[in-house]
């Protein structure tokens, strides 16, 4: 049934200059990944149904891929871009939990690029903006020795979901969803 996704691993890549602590940006990435239930998500069949199930708290994983071997910048960019391929590709694999990785690619030690990669049953190219963005807030908050600056979260995944299946089965919905049938027949 979700075999179709796997083909559709959602990416960002944001590239950072400058110093870099790895070991605070694993910290930061670990933070949004315990603070947002989605990113611990994966399908599985409960009562023969199939059903988003929240994983246990669990590590999330920072592969470092680092390039200063390499002494031509081209020869660099192009073992970023491959390197990038692959590990987004490797983010299709509803197989591979979590389903949310990371990996930091760095060119010398005041460039790098990082890669988000999630399944597209976790997340959506506005979530991974969300994703990006904590992280930043984290690893600063972290580097300046001050609180983190997000807003609470006002739901949980599952009144998130219930929510949307709710407005999804409303009366409204359905009619629209009708009248669309109808018109695209």
């Amino acid at each position: 049934m979700l075999e179709h996704a796997r083909q559709y691993p959602i990416a960002q890549t944001l590239r950072i200059v400058g110093p870099l602590d790895t070991a605070r940006l694993e910290e930061a990435l670990q933070s949004v990944f315990d603070r947002h239930e989605a990113l611990r998500a994966r399908p599985g069949m409960v009562d023969g149904q199939l059903r988003m199930l929240i994983g246990e708290p669990a590590r999330a994983s920072l592969r470092v891929e680092r390039l200063e071997p390499f002494h031509v910048d081209t020869t660099r960019r192009s073992r970023a871009n491959e390197l990038q391929r692959s590990f987004i590709q490797a983010g299709s694999d509803l197989g591979r939990f979590p389903l949310l990785h990371a990996q930091l690619i760095r060119f010398d030690e005041h460039r790098h690029e990082l890669t988000i990669v999630a399944h597209p049953v976790i997340a959506d190219r506005e979530s991974l903006d969300i994703v990006a963005h904590e992280v930043g807030e984290f690893y600063s908050a972290a580097i300046e020795s001050r609180g983190v600056e997000l807003p609470a979260l006002t739901a949980s995944y599952a009144e998130f979901a219930r929510d949307r299946l709710e407005r999804f089965d409303a009366p409204a919905t359905r009619a629209a969803i009708a009248r669309w049938r109808e018109r695209l027949g």
